[in-house]
């Protein structure tokens, strides 16, 4: 009786976190389009290795070298950022100095722009144009979306990064002198740059105001930035992030041990701890809070999944270094 009540209690139980989920082992592509997450894998500098895991919500399965195994070549050197725009994936490979689009469930390669010193972010600024941040090139790049070609280059400081577009006007990350440019969406003219005390590495908008995280010299800040260039310190810590995310008006902190939130409306905070060994990147939506680890930077990433009330529900086993995840 006793045997058959224990059977009983397990049975009703939850399902909770069991183990890591690990890829197939097949060179079979097969991905049912719907739920995916994508995880981008930026591989080891100069090794060639970068690559492209996608994780499925339908039935909880990720498979790993999509790109490899659909088109039957390398990815290319160092998977940077990736856009999802319509139904392509633009996969920006900052090493290779190029963007590789593809079709968002079949992954087969649509088309490659090329041409790029050292590509980092891209902005789609409607269905025909878009902008490309860059790294030691001194300029902004300008692509057409139809012909997937670099049309024109904008002066900018060495180091420009993520870009974020409100109302016409696009604010950039200018990671070299810690500081904001403001162009105009239309021209491109620059209309101002404002100076910060931390390195503007995530920008999002709230609001219609710029929202800015970010290390400083000791520890690490969240800003905000108006229309009329005034800016407020919504939160410091006192340890620096690896990570940030915004996600219904709740910014999301990726520390060494922790993930901080805070209400950006009631002010709330709370935090939970995270099982990551080298915490990299941070990626919230309804679908759960995912925490990317890249271990010793050589062996294969995994990236952590929590749901809404921060229990472990899947650990995921990737490429190297998997550094930017979306939907």
């Amino acid at each position: 009786m006793a045997i058959i009540l224990i059977i009983c209690l397990y049975s009703c139980q939850k399902d909770e976190y069991f183990g890591p989920v690990y890829p197939s082992n097949s060179d079979e592509v097969s991905i049912t389009p719907g739920n995916l997450v994508y995880i981008g894998c930026e591989g080891n500098f100069q090794f060639n290795n970068a690559s492209l895991s996608v994780f499925n919500l339908e039935d909880e399965t990720i498979q790993n070298d999509i790109y490899k195994r659909t088109n039957n070549k390398q990815l290319g050197d160092v998977l940077q950022s990736i856009i999802h725009h319509g139904d392509s994936l633009f996969l920006v490979i900052n090493n290779s100095g190029l963007i590789r689009i593809l079709n968002d469930s079949t992954f087969e390669e649509l088309a490659v722009i090329e041409g790029f010193n050292s590509p980092r972010h891209m902005l789609i600024l409607n269905d025909k144009k878009a902008l490309v941040s860059d790294f030691g090139g001194g300029a902004l790049s300008v692509v057409d979306l139809a012909s997937n070609s670099i049309t024109s280059q904008i002066q900018a400081p060495e180091w420009t990064e993520r870009m974020v577009l409100i109302d016409d006007i696009i604010y950039i990350s200018n990671m070299k002198d810690s500081s904001i440019l403001i162009l105009d969406a239309f021209s491109f003219e620059q209309i101002d740059e404002v100076q910060l005390s931390i390195e503007p590495s995530y920008v999002f908008s709230l609001d219609n105001k710029l929202v800015i995280a970010g290390n400083a010299k000791k520890g690490a800040k969240l800003i905000s930035l108006d229309k009329s260039g005034a800016l407020e310190t919504l939160a410091e810590f006192n340890n620096r992030i690896s990570g940030s995310a915004l996600y219904e008006s709740v910014g999301y902190f990726l520390l060494n041990n922790t993930v901080k939130m805070i209400n950006l409306q009631s002010q709330n905070q709370e935090e939970f701890s995270h099982m990551a060994q080298t915490p990299y990147s941070l990626y919230v939506d309804e679908s759960g809070i995912y925490i990317s680890d890249v271990i010793d930077y050589l062996s294969r990433g995994k990236v952590f999944r929590h749901d809404a009330s921060f229990q472990l529900i899947q650990e995921l086993e990737t490429g190297l270094i998997p550094q930017v995840i979306l939907r």
